[in-house]
């Protein structure tokens, strides 16, 4: 009964729609198809449809899917993009529709609803301007970047030596106005981007190594380890995290030497690009956080450390720039209004030292990361939550509580994705916290009743606060970093 079932419908279809040796075919009328239309759809032929006005009354429904991948690595991962299964051979679906019937924002690639087309590598928005440009990874120190990259979001890709192996991974980067472009995801650098040999870029001669959590809680180590939920205990040369393998914007983390590529100098407890020429005030040291040292903090020397050519790990007054910069302009970078209204109030909340509105603290928490730190140290008052992330990361099902725009549409899109202790040591804080290094020292070291702690600046991001918090912080352990491109 089936076979016969079918068979009447084959024989239906042949009768209405005309077929011939060139495998032209109308559809919705009896009309001839346009010469040169494998497929025309139309509903009628008269005089206005031949001079290329309208032929129908209806349109064409694509199939509707939920896509859920932009660029599918495999021919299994293409099958399942749009809910399937199966191994779908890349190149044999070049030119595949769809329409993409539900956004995502927090895909590795944000996907938006409307037409798309597989192009044999990533499925192609049709009518939708791209809020991004991509750049091959040769381009990443370009100095004309300015105007050959005008674009306020780019995404760079990545990098490998001549042996092939990964210098860094892809990253986006944004415009933010005065205070520059910055990375607006964590950079997974595995080696320096030099041409030096790896040690002589360093500047006390070491190599970059990991994985490692600096079990043996030394400053003068260059390691660097993978994010990862809290309180795992991490391996030395253990494979990657789950939670790098599902996204690795998120990055890698790494002792201040290693971020900095030493300059902490031999034993990691020095200043080498501000020596104290009297050896006694900072024996360890000029400090950076407050201006002091022989240029003022605005030009203090630049260190490409950990980042790609044309980078360099921002100080602690680009910090400030950026966060001043996020309570001029909210509305450009967050869903938020702009935090200051134009009469400079919130603005003075965050200032450049010495001022009220520049204070620091010394190890803001603990080794337990629910200890609160000293509530009066965080400054501002809702700019912290613009450049947060709306997304969880990896792992996790709480978001930053932030109100940043993803970063391929130009918010800094901050990931809380935690610090390597040096207790065993282990993960802490991953979706509660982020304490990205600048590469500012503060006053050479800090002493308290049990220890005395070498330290230099970063900025502490808190699921639970809308501010931000200045610190000084330990550098033998380790935090994501964000670069600046140079001016």
């Amino acid at each position: 009964m089936k076979r016969n079932r079918l068979l009447l419908l084959l024989l239906t279809v042949a009768f209405f729609i005309k077929i011939d040796l060139g495998a032209q075919v109308t559809i919705g009328s009896n009309n001839e198809p346009n010469e040169g239309s494998l497929l025309d759809l139309k509903e009628y032929g008269d005089e206005e449809s031949k001079k290329g006005g309208r032929s129908a009354l209806g349109g064409l429904g694509l199939p509707r899917v939920k896509l859920s991948k932009i660029k599918p690595q495999t021919s299994t991962e293409l099958a399942a993009s749009i809910g399937n299964t199966g191994e779908w051979v890349l190149k044999d679906h070049i030119g595949l529709v769809v329409y993409s019937a539900v956004a995502d924002q927090c895909a590795l690639t944000p996907i938006e609803t409307g037409v798309h087309v597989f192009d044999g590598v990533e499925w192609q928005p049709l009518g939708i301007p791209k809020s991004y440009k991509t750049e091959m990874a040769g381009n990443s120190d370009r100095s004309d970047w300015r105007s050959a990259w005008g674009d306020k979001v780019i995404i760079h890709g990545e990098k490998k030596d001549a042996a092939g192996k990964i210098i860094y991974k892809e990253f986006i980067s944004g415009d933010f106005g005065q205070a520059g472009r910055w990375m607006t995801t964590n950079i997974a650098a595995f080696q320096y981007d030099t041409d030096l040999p790896q040690d002589q870029y360093h500047s006390a001669g070491r190599f970059l190594w990991g994985a490692s959590g600096n079990p043996d809680n030394k400053l003068d180590v260059a390691y660097w380890a993978y994010p990862r939920l809290s309180g795992s205990v991490v391996v030395d040369g253990e494979a990657a995290s789950e939670q790098f393998l599902e996204n690795p914007y998120i990055g890698l983390l790494y002792t201040w030497d290693a971020a900095t590529a030493g300059k902490g100098g031999q034993d990691g407890t020095l200043n080498v690009d501000y020596p104290d020429p009297s050896g006694e005030a900072y024996e360890n040291g000029l400090p950076e956080w407050d201006g002091m040292g022989v240029q003022p903090a605005k030009t203090q020397k630049r260190r490409q450390g950990i980042c790609p050519k044309g980078w360099h790990v921002p100080s602690d007054y680009e910090w400030t720039e950026l966060e001043r910069e996020m309570i001029r302009n909210t509305s450009l970078y967050a869903d938020m209004d702009n935090i200051d209204n134009g009469d400079g109030t919130e603005l003075a909340k965050v200032q450049q030292p010495p001022n009220p509105g520049s204070p620091i603290g010394e190890d803001p928490l603990a080794i337990d990361e629910t200890t609160p730190a000293v509530p009066e140290l965080f400054r501002g008052s809702t700019h912290g939550t613009a450049m947060k992330g709306v997304c969880p990361i990896p792992g996790s099902t709480y978001s930053a509580e932030g109100k940043s725009s993803v970063s391929h549409k130009g918010g800094f899109n901050l990931f809380l994705t935690g610090r390597i202790i040096i207790d065993l040591p282990r993960a802490a804080g991953y979706s509660s916290l982020s304490m990205p290094w600048s590469s500012s020292t503060y006053v050479g070291k800090t002493d308290n009743a049990t220890e005395t702690s070498y330290v230099a600046i970063c900025r502490n991001f808190r699921r639970d606060k809308g501010q931000i918090y200045r610190a000084a912080y330990k550098r033998e352990y380790m935090n994501s970093v964000r670069c600046k491109k140079d001016d």
